[in-house]
């Protein structure tokens, strides 16, 4: 039941960026809005991703996918399961722990390390999002069927399926508005953000330095302290040096700028691209 996987990621791409996930991708030409499969048009099983740590400075980005069928939804659903972000921090973890129990799933964690050099390569957030969905489908579809996945909607789907392999070509992809109210996608949220928790608690315990959550405020003043303490050459082991958080890292004198960071919420600049593609 388990299927964890690490990630190192796709080999394509080539220059480096320098900034947080800004670049305007080619998108899809708008389309009606794509509902999640329900009991009536998936008869047997789907499965749903979702990624956590992607907004957040310190830690590794995270990909999890959960395969739900009709028998374990009503299991899921007696649990109470929603997205990670509106849930308490102890209740994730126990419904982590028995969504483990039922469902097949596939995590992959692709480490700051491994995360900067995949940026350096592809230079856009987007490739790494798509490939590191596509791992986690086709490592589920290894060993079981499917024939639907619900991806969370994080940008242009050829990205996604220019990265499938055989297996993962045949299904059915759906990138629904409000991919997170799919029970599918939310169980996978609930493994992307556990999984990202229990990382960024390993980076801490190994530097011995407390790395937080998110990209604002908190994060530049322990990324300055990181640095003067750990070192500028240990900053790319645990953070995503492109973000717009760097520059205000390395640059000590510089002022606090608006909390959140600007350019961090990848949801914003989404939706800010697809209002462009409408006009």
């Amino acid at each position: 039941m388990n299927e964890n996987v690490s990630y190192a990621g796709d080999p394509s791409g080539s220059a480096p960026s320098n900034h947080h996930p800004t670049e305007k991708e080619p998108m899809q030409p708008p389309k009606a809005e794509q509902q999640a499969p329900t009991s009536s048009d998936v008869p047997s099983s789907w499965i749903g991703t979702a990624e956590s740590g992607r907004g957040d400075y310190f830690g590794p980005l995270v990909i999890a996918g959960v395969l739900v069928t009709m028998e374990t939804q009503k299991e899921l659903s007696a649990l109470g399961i929603g997205n990670a972000d509106t849930l308490l921090h102890k209740s994730i973890y126990w419904l982590a722990g028995q969504i483990r129990q039922l469902c097949p799933h596939s995590i992959a964690v692709i480490d700051p390390p491994h995360y900067n050099a995949l940026h350096d390569r592809m230079r856009s957030i987007f490739r790494i999002l798509g490939s590191g969905h596509a791992r986690v489908i086709e490592v589920i579809l290894s060993n079981h069927s499917c024939e639907h996945a619900v991806v969370s909607n994080f940008g242009a789907a050829k990205h996604l399926r220019s990265a499938l392999m055989d297996k993962g070509k045949r299904i059915n992809i759906l990138q629904p508005t409000h991919a997170k109210d799919d029970l599918a996608v939310a169980a996978a949220s609930i493994l992307a953000r556990v999984a990202y928790l229990n990382s960024l608690r390993s980076l801490s315990s190994t530097y011995r330095f407390p790395l937080p959550k998110g990209a604002g405020r908190p994060a530049i003043e322990a990324g300055r302290r990181f640095v003067s303490q750990v070192g500028k050459a240990n900053l790319k082991y645990v953070a995503k040096l492109h973000f717009s958080t760097s520059g205000y890292v390395l640059n000590p004198d510089s002022q606090f700028p608006p909390s959140p960071v600007p350019d961090t919420n990848i949801d914003e600049v989404l939706a800010s691209l697809q209002e462009d593609e409408s006009d």
